[in-house]
């Protein structure tokens, strides 16, 4: 058995929609479920767990405050006091900027990915897999997928 093999392939059509359903959460889900599988592969270097995990909160986290306070605030919006008002902006830019570093940890796991990837089938099977940067950086997991349902 190849180590590629381990790497779960899955249709392009359901990740987008557990991405969808799960409100982008599925995003660091899907590092989690190839982490081991790509963690096989000939590279030194491997998947983290600790940025993704704090990445899979942060993102539920700031889907299910957008609900809630999406929510509240149709119920408050002549109710609200200063107090309450600027609380619920300050918790929301709190929110916000650590959406941003989510992103930003698991786009720097999709470029790691990409590496693994091109290391592993590069120096180890010898062969020329391309694996575009421009693509992986637009298009992240779902690209990633792509080109591991290929393989």
């Amino acid at each position: 058995m190849r180590e590629t093999d381990h790497l779960k392939k899955t249709p392009l059509w359901w990740l987008f929609l557990l991405n969808f359903v799960t409100a982008g959460v599925w995003w660091a889900i899907w590092f989690l479920e190839q982490r081991d599988a790509l963690n096989r592969l000939h590279s030194r270097e491997k998947v983290g767990k600790n940025g993704i995990l704090f990445s899979a909160v942060v993102l539920a986290a700031s889907a299910i405050w957008s609900i809630v306070t999406t929510y509240l605030m149709d119920l408050w919006v002549f109710d609200l006091d200063l107090d309450t008002l600027i609380t619920v902006t300050v918790a929301g830019i709190i929110t916000n900027v650590a959406a941003l570093v989510a992103t930003i940890i698991l786009t720097l796991e999709a470029l790691k990915v990409r590496r693994i990837l091109r290391k592993h089938f590069k120096d180890y099977l010898n062969m020329d897999v391309h694996i575009s940067l421009l693509w992986t950086l637009l298009f992240q997991i779902f690209y990633l997928q792509y080109k591991i349902n290929r393989l």
